[in-house]
């Protein structure tokens, strides 16, 4: 059986540059999705925001409302999902094949840069910032959702204060 050609020192360099790249195109990837989608849910909740305030009805502003957050909230989970399962598996197998050539001393003892953002990163604990922001969008489009579809039931009278009392008694002395 033959033996598979290893590249040389100079070869590897440029398979660096080249894993290199990629990476960097995920990244991009990666920013761009979260940077866009944060924009589209802000454009699209004062979008509902301007239309619910027309001159209609109270119960259909929040009708209105409480559908625009709801595909919100879905749209921005689909976002998180397509990140978190796909984009984000993408860049880590690009940063995971670049660690791999930096670990060879004996090809490029120089060069440490995804091995030391790599250490960075798990000393930081970064996927909890990732883990945080979506959470943070997720609960405010969430709480607005639910906030909306309280509105639409006391306006239509099935959800109201109405024989609910509460009675502060201070005894005294």
């Amino acid at each position: 059986m033959a033996a598979i050609p290893q590249p040389n020192s100079g070869d590897k360099f440029e398979l660096w540059k080249e894993y290199e790249a990629i990476a960097m195109h995920f990244n991009d990837l990666i920013i761009r999705l979260r940077i866009q989608s944060v924009g589209g849910v802000a454009a699209i909740a004062t979008i509902a925001g301007i239309v619910s305030n027309r001159d209609e009805a109270i119960g259909v502003r929040w009708e209105i409302l409480s559908g625009a957050f709801l595909i919100l909230t879905l749209f921005w989970l689909a976002v998180w999902i397509l990140d978190h399962g796909y984009y984000n598996k993408l860049l880590s197998g690009a940063v995971k094949a670049i660690v791999e050539i930096e670990r060879d001393d004996t090809v490029l003892p120089r060069i440490k840069m995804s091995m030391t953002i790599e250490e960075q990163f798990n000393r930081g604990r970064g996927i909890w910032a990732q883990r945080i922001f979506y959470s943070i969008v997720f609960l405010v489009l969430s709480a607005s959702a639910v906030f909306s579809l309280c509105q639409i039931g006391r306006q239509s009278g099935a959800y109201s204060g109405d024989g609910v009392s509460v009675e502060l008694k201070i005894p005294s002395k």
